[in-house]
């Protein structure tokens, strides 16, 4: 509790810290889903990665599934998305505390992430949209592309309708860019989505808007969608940062959708930010 305060508070001491990592990994067998993701939530928020710690939270994932709910799985996944990758140990010496290696290997992901996607068809029925698409955004992060897991999350997106039709904007964004990460091309959903940018396309804030660009580009939607996208921009312009200006320019090059009219819009923009 103390050091998820200090990390929200953002009062981040390095000793703190240190004196936590062995005190919290030898109570790790005693924490709840909820308290694991709280606690690597922290240390990855402040920014102090150990690899003791990971290592220790990661091994009771497994044995405390099994009174999850949908957003307990949705928190841990992302809380797992978090953590920093190993860094490269010193050969032949033992390392002191400061130099001991931050994270953790990706394999050594695996057997936490093969024991959600078992977990998944319990809690996913009453899910909501909010944690769906967290739980699919943490699988494109993590890489995790088990074919049952990600038809199984396909189908409950899909599955209600009237919950689809009101996903947010940014949720919209969040399973498209996610959805491109996971070449995930279901075609049920990619009809769902197209529809969805159409209805929600005004409503899109500038990031937003350049996220759905190019994961429409890389989901390889067609012209359509890149009109409806392209009607938008105008309201941006003013707003759009160099990187968001460039996202766009991507987008429409990876689509091979040739638009002089938007080239010739972002043309003064891309000067500016430029010079």
């Amino acid at each position: 509790g103390i050091i998820s305060s200090l990390s929200q508070l953002d009062a981040y001491c390095e000793e703190a810290f240190d004196l936590a990592v062995e005190r919290l990994a030898a109570s790790a067998p005693q924490m709840d889903l909820k308290q694991l993701s709280l606690v690597a939530n922290a240390f990855v928020r402040a920014g102090h990665a150990d690899a003791e710690l990971f290592r220790a939270l990661l091994k009771q994932v497994p044995r405390r599934l099994a009174r999850s709910t949908g957003k307990d799985v949705a928190v841990l996944l992302n809380a797992l998305a978090q953590l920093p990758g190993a860094s490269s140990p010193s050969a032949g010496r033992p390392l002191p505390r400061s130099d001991r290696p931050r994270g953790v290997e990706p394999s050594e992901l695996d057997p936490a992430l093969e024991a959600v996607a078992l977990r998944l068809p319990e809690v996913l029925p009453s899910a909501d949209l909010h944690t769906l698409a967290l739980v699919l955004n943490a699988f494109a992060q993590l890489n995790f592309t088990q074919k049952d897991a990600l038809d199984l999350l396909s189908e409950e997106l899909l599955c209600d309708e009237g919950r689809f039709q009101r996903m947010t904007p940014r949720q919209l964004a969040m399973v498209l860019n996610a959805a491109a990460r996971l070449q995930l091309y279901e075609p049920r959903l990619m009809d769902a989505l197209v529809q969805m940018i159409r209805v929600k396309a005004r409503s899109l804030d500038t990031q937003g808007l350049c996220v759905v660009a190019n994961a429409s580009a890389k989901l390889q939607f067609g012209v359509e969608t890149f009109q409806v996208l392209y009607a938008q921009v105008p309201r941006h312009l003013s707003r759009l940062s160099g990187r968001q200006l460039a996202m766009l320019c991507h987008a429409w090059a990876k689509a091979h959708v040739h638009n002089d009219d938007l080239f010739a819009l972002l043309a003064l923009p891309l000067a500016q930010r430029a010079g």
